[in-house]
């Protein structure tokens, strides 16, 4: 049997496309079923619902030793809804088919977190995280380029379901020749954390995803129609500024693999918080300047990048991941994807898309504020000072 890292990582980049294609998608999407800004939030909420629900309801499949049979089970599963997304006729039918994908995403991404946190030494838990989300963005990217090429070979997204199964099936074939890594409660070292330590810590830390990853996902879903306002130029611009920002999402937790082998997680976390949050500013102080747009837009992505993961190893340093731990944290997540870009979208229907990077500055402040916290937090609890804030 061999180390099962390389199909975690493969699943991560399925899972950057899953949950990255509905904004590349979300004009064609629009005029498929026939409904306006308000409408395209509506299949967000949908995909946000079924992420919460899974992430709450998926754990216990994780720390019962079953969780590589649940990740190739949640791939095939949103290789095959995309066909019913391609085919749906109604806004109802595409909040349903959404909310499958996000489903999907959510035992992902529960998965994912968990497993490579159990099957790694812990030092190097942290660099191993990043890299598995460097593969989400490596999905991300791909994301807009293969829903443009879907839409281009057959007005529809067949084709990208077809890779996504293609994916599936590689992913299943990995994991058929890996061991399962065993859950961290079995293991005879394990010391558990207390429960109000570990509420301390776990609280924060949820605030946190919930403001990051809804100013991640309104950037995510939002920035192709944004774009498209902008007017910048080929009828495919906007697809390639998404990707543009998918790109520098990806670098910066490329950054973050080298960065976190040499300075400790805490501080990378607080530098790419502070970070995005003044290049948040930057971009709305900008007022849609073109250039401003292209280059600014990728800017944030490289801030943004290596921020969930990151924290999720400040977490696992200061109270450790189990399935249960994860999933309240995915959970949080998905509550602030489900929420944030619903709203933006209600705000960019009644005063333009001008206001999205004021949203993303909203939330890379508060995200900042949390991470701080959390960090603060940790390094007054002496077993993870070293991991965390050192």
């Amino acid at each position: 049997m061999t180390s099962p890292r390389r199909a975690y990582l493969l699943g991560f980049v399925l899972l950057g496309v899953s949950l990255s294609f509905v904004g590349p998608a979300m004009t064609h999407l629009r005029h498929q079923v026939g409904v306006d800004l308000g409408g395209g939030g509506a299949i967000v909420a949908g995909q946000s619902l079924g992420y919460i629900v899974t992430s709450l309801a998926v754990a216990r499949r994780y720390d019962h030793g079953h969780g590589h049979r649940t990740l190739v089970q949640a791939a095939a599963v949103v290789a095959l809804v995309v066909i019913a997304i391609d085919a749906a006729s109604a806004l109802w039918q595409l909040v349903a088919a959404f909310a499958v994908v996000g489903a999907g995403a959510a035992a992902t991404d529960v998965g994912g977190n968990t497993l490579i946190a159990w099957s790694e030494p812990r030092e190097r838990i942290g660099p191993s995280l990043n890299l598995l989300h460097l593969c989400f963005g490596i999905g991300a990217i791909a994301a807009p380029l293969l829903v443009s090429a879907s839409l281009d070979a057959t007005d529809g997204l067949v084709p990208l379901a077809a890779a996504l199964g293609a994916g599936a099936l590689v992913l299943a074939l990995l994991l058929a020749r890996s061991r399962q890594p065993r859950p961290r409660h079995e293991d005879a070292h394990h010391v558990p954390v207390a429960p109000e330590v570990r509420r301390r810590i776990l609280r924060p830390v949820q605030a946190f995803f919930f403001v990051y990853v809804g100013a991640e996902a309104t950037m995510a879903v939002w920035v192709t129609t944004w774009a498209e306002d902008l007017d910048l130029g080929p009828e495919r611009a906007a697809a390639l500024v998404t990707a543009i920002f998918w790109a520098g999402f990806t670098l910066g937790r490329l950054a973050a693999v080298v960065a976190t082998h040499r300075i400790s997680v805490g501080r990378v976390l607080v530098a790419a918080c502070a970070l995005s949050t003044v290049l948040a500013a930057s971009l709305l102080a900008a007022d849609r300047l073109e250039l401003v747009a292209w280059v600014g837009t990728g800017l944030v992505g490289f801030a943004l990048g290596p921020q969930f993961a990151t924290m999720f190893a400040v977490a696992d340093g200061a109270i450790g991941l189990d399935g249960a731990t994860t999933s309240q944290i995915i959970a949080a997540s998905g509550l602030g994807s489900l929420t944030i870009p619903w709203l933006t979208g209600q705000l960019l229907e009644a005063g333009g898309t001008g206001r999205l990077p004021a949203v993303v500055l909203a939330g890379a402040a508060a995200s900042t504020v949390a991470a701080l916290v959390v960090v603060r937090r940790a390094r007054v609890m002496p077993s993870t000072t070293a991991r965390v804030a050192a």
